[in-house]
């Protein structure tokens, strides 16, 4: 007899309830409650509740908000909140470093220059490094200036 499967946990059913419920709201406040809402992830993300900032900026990162894109990367990349996952990491930093933003641009650039969480290719990562240190990104110029990169 074919094992019933198990439902799933309340927690985890809550929240899928809210993240759904959430996306309607977010879509009737439009771009401020997408932004309010990247800022409720930041704020999670401080107190150190990195799954709730993960699935925050999972439903605005959806939406095509660029900033959580580049944090959502960022959690990919290192495993916060979840397992780590180079694909999702390289697909969204790479969709915010496309829209210009330079964190980013720096963040991508480092991971693939250095084959850390992304696979080695240092022709692309000096390209977003240079891009990220054009915009100002003291952490992608400096990057560059010790790697003699310059």
């Amino acid at each position: 007899m074919p094992e019933t499967p198990r439902p799933k946990k309340s927690s985890q059913i809550s929240l899928v309830i809210i993240g759904l419920s959430l996306g309607v709201v977010l879509i009737a406040l439009g771009r401020w409650g997408v932004g309010y809402t990247h800022t409720l992830g930041l704020d999670a993300e401080e107190a150190g509740d990195h799954q709730t900032a993960r699935s925050l900026w999972g439903i605005t990162a959806a939406m095509g908000y660029t900033p959580s894109k580049a944090t959502l990367g960022a959690l990919y990349l290192t495993g916060k909140g979840g397992l780590p996952d180079a694909k999702l990491a390289g697909k969204y930093l790479a969709d915010a470093a496309e829209d210009g933003y330079a964190d980013a641009q720096s963040v991508y650039g480092m991971a693939l220059y250095t084959g850390s969480f992304l696979p080695l290719d240092r022709t692309r990562g000096l390209y977003w490094l240079r891009k990220a240190a054009e915009q100002g990104d003291l952490e992608a110029f400096n990057f560059l200036r010790v790697a003699g990169e310059k």
